[in-house]
C-alpha cells in the first residue's frame, strides 16, 4: 500500500519541479517555436522540439522529446520519446513511446503511451492503451483501455472502466470501478478532490504586454538581489546551494527543514517572543529574516538548478552568476503556468529556507567550523590570486 502511495508522491513532486530540471538530450538538435505551430502529416522532424503559442497541431512524426505551453494541443502523429504540454486543451490520438505529462482544462487522452502517463486537469478521460503507470489528479475523471501497471485516480467524479494489470488506488467523491477489470489490489476512499474551474497556462483577462513587462521588470530585479548575495557573501552560497538541491537527499532534508522552520516553529515561537518586553525585538528579528528568506532564500535554489542545468551540458565550471541567471529563467517560465508556477514557487522557497538554516546549524556545530575556516581561506586565497 505504501509504495502504491509513494507514487502519488513521486507525481506531485516531479509535477512541481519538472520544467526546472529539463534540460535537452540533444544540445545540438533542438526546434524552437513560438506561436501557432503544425507538424504535417509527411513531416519527420528529427530534433527535440520546444513549442510556446496558441494553437499547436502535431500530425507528424517527432523524433525527440517534445515540450509545449499554448492554448490548444492536438497530437495525432508520433513522438518517439517524453512529451511535457501544459495548455487549456490537450488531445492525444497519436502515439507517444515515451513519458506524457500533461497539465490542462481538459485532457483528453484516447492514444497510446509507451511508457507512463501522468494527467492533471478539471476534464479528464484517459481511454487509449498505457504500458506502465497511469496517474490523474482532476475534477472528472474517465479511464478506459488497457494498463500495464498501477492507476491512481485522484478526483471528484472518478469513473475507471480500464483493465488494469496490477493495482488501482481511486480517491473521489463519487468513485466508480465496477467496469473495471483488476488483477491486482484494490483500494478506494471516499473524499471531495476539486481542481474545477481552473484556467491553465493563459490569462484572458491579462495582455501579454502586461505579463511581459511584468515578468521582465520581476526577473531583473530578483537577479540583482542574487548577484548582490553571491557578491556579499560567497562562502555561505556555496554552502548554501550544496545544502539545496545537489543531491535527492539534500533536497528532501532541506525541505523538510525549512517547511518545519515555517509552517512549525516560527509562528508560535514569534507568538511566544511577542508576550514579554524582552522578546518583542527579538521577534522583530527573527520576522524580518524570515520575510526576507520568503522572498528571496529562492534564489541559492535557482543558483543550484542553474548548475545542475550547465553541468549536464558540459560547463561544469561555470559561475554562480551565469547559473543564476539561468535558474531565473527556468522560474519566469514555470511560473508563468498558474497553480504549477505558484506550487513551484513554495517548493523552492521551503527548500531555500531549509538549506539557510542548515548552513547556521553547521556553523554552530563545533566539528564544522574548522572545515569552514578551511574553505573561507581557499576562497580567500582564490580572490588574490583572481587580482593579481
Amino acid at each position: 500500500m505504501f509504495k502504491r502511495l509513494s507514487k502519488v508522491f513521486i507525481f506531485t513532486l516531479i509535477s512541481l519541479c519538472i520544467f526546472a530540471f529539463l534540460s535537452p538530450t540533444k544540445v545540438d538538435a533542438a526546434k524552437f517555436v513560438t506561436g501557432d505551430y503544425t507538424l504535417e502529416r509527411a513531416e519527420i522532424l528529427h530534433d527535440d522540439l520546444y513549442v510556446s503559442g496558441g494553437i499547436v497541431v502535431i500530425n507528424g512524426i517527432v523524433d525527440g522529446d517534445m515540450y509545449i505551453a499554448a492554448d490548444n494541443v492536438s497530437i495525432t502523429g508520433t513522438i518517439s520519446d517524453d512529451v511535457y504540454v501544459a495548455s487549456e486543451t490537450v488531445s492525444v490520438s497519436g502515439n507517444v513511446y515515451g513519458d506524457l505529462v500533461a497539465f490542462g482544462a481538459t485532457v483528453d487522452i484516447p492514444g497510446s503511451i509507451g511508457k507512463s502517463s501522468y494527467l492533471i486537469g478539471s476534464v479528464i478521460s484517459s481511454t487509449g492503451s498505457v504500458v506502465n503507470d497511469l496517474i490523474i489528479i482532476g475534477a472528472n475523471i474517465e479511464t478506459g483501455g488497457y494498463v500495464d501497471e498501477d492507476v491512481i485516480a485522484l478526483g471528484g467524479e472518478v469513473t475507471v472502466k480500464s483493465t488494469i494489470a496490477e493495482d488501482l488506488i481511486i480517491f473521489g467523491a463519487n468513485p466508480s470501478f465496477s467496469d473495471a477489470s483488476i488483477s491486482g489490489k484494490t483500494y478506494d476512499e471516499r473524499g471531495n478532490f476539486s481542481v474545477q474551474d481552473v484556467d491553465f497556462v493563459f490569462n484572458p483577462g491579462v495582455s501579454w504586454s502586461s505579463i511581459a513587462s511584468t515578468t521582465f521588470l520581476t526577473g531583473v530585479s530578483m537577479y540583482l538581489v542574487g548577484a548582490l548575495l553571491i557578491y556579499v557573501m560567497p562562502v555561505k552560497t556555496l554552502n548554501i546551494v550544496k545544502k539545496s538541491i545537489s543531491t535527492g537527499e539534500e533536497f528532501i532534508k532541506s525541505f523538510a527543514t525549512g517547511f518545519v522552520i515555517l509552517f512549525i516553529v516560527s509562528i508560535p515561537t514569534l507568538l511566544l517572543l511577542t508576550l514579554t518586553i524582552i522578546g518583542i525585538p527579538l521577534a522583530y528579528v527573527l520576522f524580518t529574516l524570515l520575510f526576507f528568506l520568503i522572498f528571496f532564500a529562492r534564489l541559492w535554489v535557482e543558483i543550484g538548478i542553474g548548475k545542475l542545468i550547465l553541468s549536464s551540458m558540459g560547463k561544469k565550471r561555470s559561475s554562480f552568476y551565469l547559473a543564476l541567471l539561468v535558474g531565473r529563467c527556468i522560474s519566469i517560465l514555470i511560473n508563468l503556468i498558474p497553480i504549477i508556477g505558484t506550487l513551484y514557487t513554495v517548493v523552492i522557497t521551503l527548500v531555500g529556507i531549509g538549506a539557510f538554516f542548515r548552513m547556521k546549524f553547521d556553523l554552530m556545530s563545533p566539528s564544522k567550523k574548522k572545515t569552514v575556516k578551511k574553505t573561507t581561506k581557499k576562497v580567500t586565497k582564490v580572490k588574490k590570486t583572481s587580482k593579481k
